[in-house]
């Protein structure tokens, strides 16, 4: 079974001991920069995946705002027909539909593992341009809003809603993804990964919150999120820093 992981805001961000072995050592972090849960992200084959990302970059006065933008995903993995049903500033519009243009998707797929075009609703908020000042100081250690969960697709149906992606400057955005392949025996399952994501965007230190989740299934994500590429977070002055994480992952 061919299996994916969606993308949600700022998003973004993965694993266990056996894993942690793998990784190439790092100056530790501070401990002023506090781990931050990043949003989820569901391994689901009937929504498409983002894999490469491009940050906007918008005007601060757009921050607090959350817009949903419609559009479709053909089968090479290309938005098309983006736009949003909100009464919203035009020229925001115009800037992430310009964003999403240049994302890059896993299509979709059907039950017999084809590529198919699919209609998707992904919600993007807008919490702080990247290199501006938090609107708090305690927005570092404060967990990113709950996700949107996907909604279970049907024939009559074909629209999606994808997990948030939230414009964020202080947790890593995932902008290179790697789909993993994970054995359908991990149906169902929910994994916590944390890990550091380092100033060059390259993640390390990985393990799983939960040691008693089987090894097996850590390994099998760290090799794909190993490969995984981050904007790493940056700190008000738009420096790039080190930012511990907590990736929630569902198997679905």
């Amino acid at each position: 079974m061919k299996t994916r992981i969606i993308c949600a805001a700022a998003i973004v961000g993965l694993l266990a001991a056996t894993a942690t072995a793998q990784t190439t050592p790092a100056p530790k972090t501070s401990g002023s920069n506090p781990a931050v849960r990043m949003p989820t992200y569901h391994v689901r084959a009937d929504i498409p995946t983002a894999i490469h990302i491009v940050e906007p970059r918008l005007q601060k006065d757009y921050a607090g705002l959350q817009v949903e933008m419609k559009f479709t995903v053909d089968k090479e993995g290309k938005a098309y027909n983006i736009g949003t049903h909100q009464n919203v500033d035009p020229n925001l519009v115009v800037q992430l539909t310009a964003m999403l243009r240049e994302w890059k998707f896993d299509p979709a797929r059907d039950e017999a593992n084809n590529a198919i075009e699919r209609t998707v609703i992904l919600p993007v908020i807008i919490d702080e341009p990247v290199g501006t000042t938090p609107k708090a100081a305690s927005v570092a250690a404060t967990p990113a809003p709950a996700p949107v969960k996907a909604k279970a697709t049907t024939r009559k149906d074909p629209v999606v809603t994808m997990n948030a992606y939230h414009v964020r400057a202080d947790i890593p955005t995932a902008v290179e993804v790697i789909v993993p392949r994970i054995s359908t025996n991990y149906s169902g399952k929910t994994v916590e990964l944390k890990f550091i994501v380092d100033t060059t965007g390259h993640p390390y230190n990985v393990s799983a919150t939960d040691m008693s989740v089987d090894p097996s299934l850590v390994t099998q994500l760290w090799s794909a999120v190993g490969a995984w590429r981050f904007d790493p977070a940056r700190d008000p002055a738009g420096t790039a820093i080190e930012r511990k994480v907590i990736l929630p992952l569902v198997v679905d």
